[in-house]
């Protein structure tokens, strides 16, 4: 049997949540009265067309991150979730809760188009009162709906306002608005990876970079590694490399100044681990390891590190005669193919006259001398 309370529906994509949302909703715990917090993740925005993250995983960043909050519920019923139009949920709500009394809290971009949603006068009726939360605005500048009475049962907060939006999170900016555990399961999820490479790479660059992570994949497959690690090494692996140089040089005065020296084809790789680490807080760190030696190789080499090297030399794109062949090989024998495709590219940059270091140790660690060419 239902009892009778007051819910307050806190509704939004949350595509990350963060700690905006949490502070909003301390903020209406504070100022407003209900019974019950309502989180209800929408599947999409109708109005904001974007990428999206399930509706599952974005449900477990909510409870995370409202974790241990008081009178606060996440709703996890997918059937809640699914519907496209608010109007088609409060109907469902009000149809399943009849003794039940909602509010909604709105941010002030939906007030703005709030004429704009479906049905939107049905909301209105079985809604009690909207509470709109403002963002870098004034309080005072309201819409001439409510001079109209339109808006007779919208109630505007002077909440405190502070600049952040899942979008910019998505890109990989104010990273530091993630709660920690909101952030760990992000990254080990490879959430918002390609969200951060069409922001940061070229158009070219992108299309390589997906070509190298479908066949990283299939190494990964063939040789049984950690497919989610390889998503993650190949898509990342040139995320700096549209950095200029000199935002380059700033990352290695920061943290690596003795490769300062590097020329760029190796920096690029350098810069990507520190932005991963220290910007991003990515710390994967086989990750990691195959992002720093995917230009250079290593006497030490993980699989994982050997099927980015080989990927990223191997990928659709490149245009060379031997790819075919290196490609078999790599399939059947990923160390032998390492070794081929090793040797054929430090063959490509002494014919360039460029100076390889550590030259003699991946020569006879990895004794290129007995591969026939």
């Amino acid at each position: 049997m239902n009892t009778k309370k007051s819910i307050l529906i806190f509704s939004g994509t949350f595509n990350p949540c963060h700690l905006g949302h949490l502070l909003l909703a301390k903020y209406l715990k504070e100022c407003v009265f209900f019974d019950e917090m309502w989180i209800i993740c929408q599947k999409n925005n109708p109005l904001k067309p974007i990428s999206i993250v399930s509706i599952k995983k974005r449900i477990q960043m909510l409870k995370l991150l409202f974790l241990n909050f008081k009178k606060v519920k996440i709703i996890e019923n997918l059937n809640y979730c699914e519907y496209d139009f608010f109007s088609d949920l409060i109907d469902k709500l009000t149809e399943n809760f009849p003794l039940h009394e909602f509010d909604l809290a709105i941010g002030y971009d939906n007030y703005l188009n709030f004429f704009q949603w479906k049905n939107y006068q049905n909301i209105q009726n079985k809604i009690k009162n909207f509470y709109v939360l403002l963002r870098n605005i004034n309080h005072k500048s309201l819409r001439n709906e409510e001079k109209n009475g339109l808006l007779k049962n919208f109630i505007f907060l002077n909440n405190y306002q502070f600049n952040i939006s899942s979008s910019q999170i998505r890109i990989g900016k104010k990273i530091n608005w993630l709660s920690n555990e909101v952030l760990n399961y992000i990254n080990k999820n490879n959430l918002y990876i390609e969200d951060k490479i069409n922001f940061l790479l070229s158009e070219y660059k992108i299309t390589h970079t997906k070509n190298v992570t479908k066949y990283g994949l299939k190494l990964a497959k063939i040789h049984q590694v950690s497919e989610s690690d390889t998503y993650a090494a190949c898509m990342l692996h040139d995320i700096c490399k549209s950095f200029k140089v000199s935002l380059m040089d700033d990352y290695l005065r920061k943290y690596g100044k003795h490769l300062l020296k590097e020329p760029f084809s190796v920096k690029h790789s350098r810069v990507a681990c520190f932005y991963l680490y220290y910007q991003l807080k990515y710390n994967n760190l086989n990750v990691l390891n195959a992002i720093w030696k995917h230009t250079t190789a290593s006497v030490k080499m993980s699989k994982l590190d050997m099927i980015l090297y080989c990927a990223d030399k191997l990928s659709d794109d490149r245009q060379f005669f031997e790819k075919k062949i290196f490609r078999k090989i790599v399939e059947k024998d990923l160390t032998l193919g390492f070794r081929c495709v090793l040797k054929y590219n430090l063959q490509e940059i002494l014919k360039k006259n460029s100076i390889i270091k550590n030259f003699n140790l991946l020569e006879k660690k990895w004794n290129l001398s007995k591969i026939d060419m």
